[in-house]
């Protein structure tokens, strides 16, 4: 058994996309120490009052998971540096508000567009972070062949509570640029046994099959 660790090799491959904020057009940021995620109900559109929705992305280079390996566990590691919601904040118990994982392949390119804020359904969720350190997802998407991509998103709850109440509540996980605390892929694997090795050693020892 072995474990490989991936992080994001390219700083501009991680960072925040943002909707629906004061400008009222996706805004990019990947050049920061931390990328929000979540949504700031304070700063609405001020064409259809719609609270923003920040997301973050990442990229990992996976080609080395080649055919001659057996996955046996993959975990997206991330790292919530702080978070930001208005004082007094309480989540509305009638709303499920939920921490969305996407994860695509060959997505971002060679650096993070506003066009990337379309990616699609989600595959993976989790309660909303509520303290500061360490989270992950357990998952089966990766490629041995390219770039394993990642969006962490709210979901739609989330944004609802946001914009109900006009307030904010966003994580700022630590981004490639952040140092030690950037996301990570955590991958165990077995290697294959080449069946042509496997003869040549028992030949050596005597072994009979």
């Amino acid at each position: 058994m072995a474990v490989k660790k991936f992080n994001t090799d390219v700083g501009v491959k991680d960072g925040r996309l943002s909707a629906g904020n004061t400008s009222c057009a996706i805004e990019l940021n990947n050049t920061a120490s931390t990328m929000g995620c979540g949504c700031t109900g304070a700063a609405k559109c001020l064409l259809d009052d719609l609270t923003p929705d920040n997301r973050s992305y990442g990229s990992f280079p996976t080609a080395f998971l080649k055919d001659k390996i057996i996955v046996g566990d993959v975990k997206l590691y991330f790292n919530v540096a702080s978070i930001t919601k208005t004082k007094f904040w309480m989540w509305d118990i009638a709303l499920s508000p939920l921490l969305e994982l996407v994860i695509r392949k060959n997505f971002i390119g060679s650096a993070l567009q506003t066009s990337n804020w379309l990616i699609g359904a989600t595959d993976y969720t989790m309660e909303v972070p509520s303290a500061t350190g360490w989270y992950n997802f357990t998952i089966t998407e990766y490629y041995k062949d390219g770039y394993t991509d990642f969006c962490l998103r709210p979901n739609t709850d989330w944004n609802t509570d946001a914009d109900n109440q006009g307030k904010n509540y966003s994580l700022n996980i630590t981004t490639q640029e952040g140092g030690a605390n950037q996301p990570y892929l955590l991958v165990t694997y077995y290697t294959k046994s080449d069946p042509l090795k496997r003869l040549r050693r028992m030949k050596l020892f005597g072994v009979r099959r």
